[in-house]
Formats: C-alpha cells, structure tokens, sequence
C-alpha cells in the first residue's frame, strides 16, 4: 500500500514537471520492488537520460535487466557502474552472480574477491566468504 502511494506521488510529480534523476530512480525502484520490471526499466532509462554519471540509476537498471534475464545487458550497466564509482561494492557481487550464471568461475571469483576487499564487514560478507571458499575448492 505505501509503495503503491508512493508510486502514485512521484508519478504526479513528474506531471507536474518534476521529472528529474531522484524522481525517475524512485519511481523505478518502486516499480522493481512492485515485479513490473519493464515500467522500472523505463523509469531507470530515465534518470540516466536525465544524468548518466549517477551510479544508482544504473544500478537499478542492471538489476532489472538481471531479473529479465538479460544477462549481457546487466552485465554492461554493472560494469558502467564500476566506471563511475571502482568502489561501488554491491556491483562487484551482483557481477559475480551474473558470471556464475555465464559460467564464468574465474570471473566470478574475482568479483567476490573484489566485494569482500570494499566491504569486509558488509551485509554479505559472511556469504561472499563462503562463496569464495566453495568456489576455490572445484
């Protein structure tokens, strides 16, 4: 219901002209978090038109290409991601899912590796720790 509120605001402000990078990245979280996955990735498409440098649009749109199943366009964002910000941890992980997924191990692995460098105390570290110890014993 708040998010169903909340979508139904920042859609009234972008009528009303307040179309601008937070709004747009908002909406288009909204959307992700709602399962209608093409409206975020419009709304993503948006706020990069709007400012291509910020990290979290693209973020968001590589995650709602992952969930499409577009791998090699997810791929793409995380790694525009990365230009923007190197230290952007939560990219690094999210690139070592989409390499597992490719099958790409030694990929994978660097990317944990990378994660648990930025963030050794990070809500996923215990996990990327795991991860890393499995991937290294095949």
């Amino acid at each position: 219901k708040n998010l169903k509120k909340a979508r139904k605001m920042l859609e009234r402000a972008i009528i009303l002209g307040a179309g601008d990078e937070v709004v747009y990245y908002n909406l288009g979280t909204i959307y992700l978090r709602s399962q209608n996955v093409n409206k975020a990735v419009l709304a993503y498409q948006k706020a990069i038109r709007v400012n291509d440098e910020s990290v979290k649009p693209h973020f968001g749109l590589a995650l709602a290409f992952f969930q499409q199943g577009k791998l090699q366009e997810s791929l793409n964002e995380f790694n525009r991601v990365l230009q923007i910000n190197p230290d952007f941890a939560p990219a690094y992980y999210q690139l070592a899912m989409i390499y597992g997924a490719l099958g790409m191990k030694k990929e994978s692995l660097s990317a944990l590796k990378k994660y648990l460098e930025l963030e050794p105390s990070g809500p996923l570290s215990k996990n990327v720790g795991e991860l890393i110890k499995e991937l290294e014993k095949e």
